[in-house]
């Protein structure tokens, strides 16, 4: 059984789950749904306080070079606009020229998102 429950802080952010679907032992599709399931009930649990953002590396980083499932950020994208936050792609580790046929990882996913964050020399 998949935790749901995102991890709420105290600052009003809330810690999503990796969407592995090696370690998680889903599908793909599986992995897309249940992410955006536990999203959708941690938003729900602040009907009055819409997502200022949404935060995500385009390639998860931290827990081994992750590739994100198929749908994932078009999903989270979309969620995270419908209620009029902003949506932020980390490509400071593994993306920005990183990926191979995308400059940027998220470029792969079919999205464009409001703000990329990158730090790399490019001397």
């Amino acid at each position: 059984e998949i935790e749901s429950v995102a991890i709420e802080r105290l600052d009003g952010t809330a810690i999503l789950m990796q969407p592995d679907p090696f370690r998680l032992q889903l599908s793909e599709s599986e992995t897309t749904s249940a992410a955006l399931r536990q999203y959708e009930e941690a938003l729900d649990t602040r009907p009055n306080q819409p997502p200022a953002a949404y935060i995500v590396e385009s390639i998860m980083c931290c827990g081994g070079q992750i590739q994100l499932p198929h749908g994932y950020l078009k999903g989270m994208y979309e969620l995270t606009r419908s209620m009029g936050g902003l949506t932020i792609a980390d490509e400071v580790q593994t993306g920005f020229g990183r990926t191979g046929d995308h400059y940027w990882a998220f470029e792969a996913h079919g999205v464009v998102p409001d703000v990329v964050t990158w730090a790399s020399r490019l001397a």
